[in-house]
């Protein structure tokens, strides 16, 4: 017998595959556009209004502005799961390592303390490489 492997298409190309649709993949879909119309009105009003009630202050434009990053990228990874799971759980254990070693390099407790001049900054980059 001879198989062919076929190679299927990646999130965010197999978005646009309207015949695998089921009811989670058109939910996901709706909240990505959503979240997508969420994140550009709060940028163009982030760029548009800076003195607004909205924005007082720089903390205050810092907070949304990090919020709208929030929302977006949590719906785009929910999406991203429903619509390619088997490429997730490596990523995921990519991201994961990636967060543990930023929380290492800022982390004021190091396996060799950064008052070393040397020691200290090559340790932080070694793990954040």
């Amino acid at each position: 017998m001879n198989y062919k492997i076929i190679e299927q298409p990646g999130f965010p190309i197999n978005l646009f595959n309207f015949r695998d649709y089921n009811g989670l993949k058109s939910l996901m879909a709706l909240m990505f556009l959503l979240s997508n119309v969420y994140f550009v009105i709060g940028m163009y009003g982030l760029l548009m209004w800076p003195d607004s009630w909205y924005w007082p202050d720089p903390v205050h434009k810092t907070i949304i502005f990090s919020f709208h990053i929030m929302v977006y990228v949590l719906v785009y990874c929910m999406t991203w799961i429903a619509y390619d799971l088997k490429n997730v759980i490596g990523y995921a254990s990519g991201l994961f390592s990636m967060i543990l070693g930023i929380i290492y390099i800022l982390s004021p407790a190091d396996f060799v303390p950064d008052f070393f001049p040397f020691l200290g900054t090559i340790d932080d980059a070694l793990v954040g490489g």
